[in-house]
């Protein structure tokens, strides 16, 4: 039988027919793993593993990558992350809130600045470089100054004695008494002063937009980090304590008649120390992002000890210059050092490679570094609070010298900010 060339064909040997359509169809479909229903009968002669999505790849790599960098110990909820450390993202709550406290602060400062002199910087008597309040509005709203917070014989306990008003421009405007320049409204019920609590108030009073705009800078940028890395807790304990443990260095070795404000300790304590003792424990700038790894990191690394280290020296010399509180400086570096060492996880030298496994002698070694620091910080504040409250604005006579750690003696530096008072 002749066919006809227009008949269709069903022979599995002619390339046009519907048969090998299908089976050509069912094999593209086998090697893409795609088994389509109802469209052949055929099974698939051999499984082809599925391609792998690169994009999914690289993120499950990056993401491996950053939580092995974190002790599983950290890898737990957010709740738990936010307050005990290993977030690497999400808000910095308390420095947020502690920022949010002295821009606040700050606007009340130059509120009540503009109320008694009209202007929201002083240019009289003198010029303030720190563009802002005069050092007498900062006394009135709780800046550290020891007549309002001891008895100084002579001085506090002279009523006819004459001290600067708050809107004072000018030695003649010097008439009010010194619970009217203290304020606050408590603090005097006998007529002793014994505002104790502006250790505390004076962390967050600043003395101008160039004070707290720097002061705000570190926080926030460098703060921020350390919070996510060590938790809210630990974080926030150590940033009042170090503010308080300059507060109370200064009060017990700053001349009586300097007024002195700001964050300056506890941004010393919980910023700057905080990075150094976490550069040197990870041996790594994981608190930054520990996702820089390999030789720039490395290179990063270096560039960022060798960085704090110089920082912490130029702070200090700067703590020299004339109305710098240099004690606020010394006392919360050292409350953050012996602080960190008590509150934070061990450092990397007291594992082994692995990162899990303790070196024995070395651990219990750590152990009594930690019980020796946390004893040094009990015995701090004990004795700074003892000698001051005992002594008062006479404590400095402790130590003869320790002036000398915030002024250089030179143009009469070392003198500035002796009391000295006219009577009427």
């Amino acid at each position: 039988m002749v066919r006809s060339p227009f008949d269709v064909s069903d022979d599995e040997d002619d390339p046009f027919s519907d048969r090998n359509y299908s089976r050509l169809v069912n094999r593209t479909e086998e090697a893409k793993n795609v088994p389509v229903s109802g469209r052949s009968r055929h099974a698939p002669s051999k499984a082809y593993p599925p391609v792998p999505n690169v994009n999914e790849v690289a993120k499950e790599s990056a993401y491996n990558s950053t939580t092995s960098s974190i002790p599983e110990s950290r890898q737990r909820g957010a709740l738990y992350n936010t307050f005990f450390g290993g977030r690497e993202r999400g808000w910095p709550y308390f420095t947020y809130f502690v920022s949010l406290i002295q821009v606040v602060v700050f606007i009340y400062e130059l509120v009540k600045m503009g109320i008694y002199t009209k202007t929201v910087f002083q240019t009289k008597p003198y010029f303030n470089p720190m563009l802002g309040p005069s050092s007498y509005v900062q006394i009135n709203v709780g800046a550290r100054y020891l007549p309002c917070m001891t008895t100084i014989t002579g001085y506090t306990d002279n009523e006819q004695l004459e001290w600067p008003c708050p809107n004072s421009t000018s030695t003649s405007t010097d008439v009010c008494s010194l619970e009217e320049l203290c304020g606050m409204g408590v603090g005097f019920s006998d007529g002793t002063p014994r505002q104790w609590w502006r250790l505390f108030t004076s962390i967050f009073i600043h003395a101008g937009f160039i004070h707290i705009i720097f002061n705000l800078l570190l926080q926030v940028a460098l703060g921020s980090k350390v919070e996510r890395y060590i938790g809210l807790l630990r974080y926030a304990f150590i940033y009042v304590a170090a503010g308080m443990g300059g507060s109370i260095l200064g009060a017990n070795f700053l001349p009586a008649g300097m007024a002195s404000s700001g964050a300056s300790g506890a941004l010393c304590g919980a910023c700057v120390a905080m990075n150094l003792i976490l550069l040197i424990y990870n041996n790594n700038i994981d608190h930054y992002d520990p996702r820089l790894k390999g030789r720039a990191g490395r290179k990063l690394f270096v560039m960022m000890l060798v960085g704090s280290v110089v920082e912490v020296i130029v702070i200090f010399v700067l703590g020299l210059l004339p109305g710098i509180d240099n004690f606020a400086h010394i006392g919360g570096f050292v409350i953050g050092i012996v602080l960190g060492t008590v509150l934070l996880d061990s450092p990397s030298f007291v594992y082994e490679q692995d990162g899990q496994t303790r070196k024995p002698l070395i651990f219990f070694t750590w152990i009594f570094v930690r019980v020796v620091c946390l004893a040094l910080t009990i015995a701090y504040f004990a004795l700074l609070s003892k000698n001051f409250a005992d002594k008062g604005a006479e404590a400095s006579d402790s130590c003869k010298w320790c002036k000398y750690i915030n002024c250089l003696p030179v143009n009469g530096w070392c003198e500035l900010g002796d009391l000295s008072a006219t009577s009427s």
